[in-house]
């Protein structure tokens, strides 16, 4: 074999291994796209899961209240914050009102401080105030230490008023029964191979929540249409 040969049978083997590796990502970005597309779904059947019970109904007045949200979809919980398949996303309002785009989140490891046997449950988290969207700057946070927790007030006919506002209210539905009144405990982390999947770039969860560029994924326009239903209180699916 002439060096000449050589080196094209060289280059070639170079581009078939390029190829299979862009091909390789390419298939590994389209599993977790897939993947994010059925949380976003579960993330939105949660809300519809809330909004459908009297004992769990976010009030229209408290979501047009609030600053901040985090929606999460926890599976096989020994408590509320468990660190088993737990993931949601977190929210803030912007300036105009409407909701920035979404930051993903995963639930951490926690200890003690509320009942058990919850094995799955949707929690809703409303931030009512600036000492609670805060939390959101941290790189990790604890619920029930970087922002206090109290069980929400319920009802489509509840109207607010300053008395009762707390820094995070909760709403939650669980299979089996009401899991505990507080929070304490819970550790958030940021998803961040979740979030650059959405994003195509690493971000913070402060930046993007942040951020006035950033579009919110195709994947998330039914949560947001939800999120938007329980502030005017209508909606067809609930």
């Amino acid at each position: 074999m002439t060096p000449r040969h050589a080196l094209r049978n060289l280059y070639l083997l170079l581009a078939a291994l390029l190829l299979g590796c862009l091909l390789q990502a390419e298939e590994e970005l389209d599993k977790d796209t897939s993947r994010l597309v059925r949380r976003s779904e579960k993330l939105a059947n949660s809300l519809v899961d809330i909004q459908s019970k009297e004992t769990s109904m976010i009030p229209p007045a408290v979501m047009q209240k609030a600053k901040g949200l985090i929606i999460l979809k926890q599976y096989e919980a020994g408590v509320i914050f468990g660190a088993k398949g737990g993931f949601g996303v977190a929210l803030r309002r912007t300036p105009d009102g409407s909701w920035s785009p979404p930051a993903w989140i995963k639930t951490g490891e926690i200890s003690g401080g509320l009942q058990l046997g919850a094995q799955k449950l949707n929690v809703v988290l409303i931030i009512m105030n600036d000492d609670g969207l805060k939390m959101l700057n941290k790189a990790k946070f604890k619920i029930g230490v970087d922002a206090t927790v109290t069980r929400g007030p319920t009802g489509a006919n509840y109207e607010s008023n300053m008395s009762d506002v707390a820094d995070i209210f909760a709403y939650t539905v669980n299979e089996g029964y009401y899991a505990g009144a507080t929070f304490e405990g819970g550790v958030l982390l940021p998803d961040r191979r979740s979030n650059e999947v959405s994003y195509q770039r690493r971000l913070e969860i402060s930046e993007i929540l942040a951020s006035d560029s950033l579009e919110s994924p195709f994947f998330f326009e039914r949560t947001l249409k939800l999120l938007g239903e329980i502030e005017s209180g209508s909606s067809d699916e609930f």
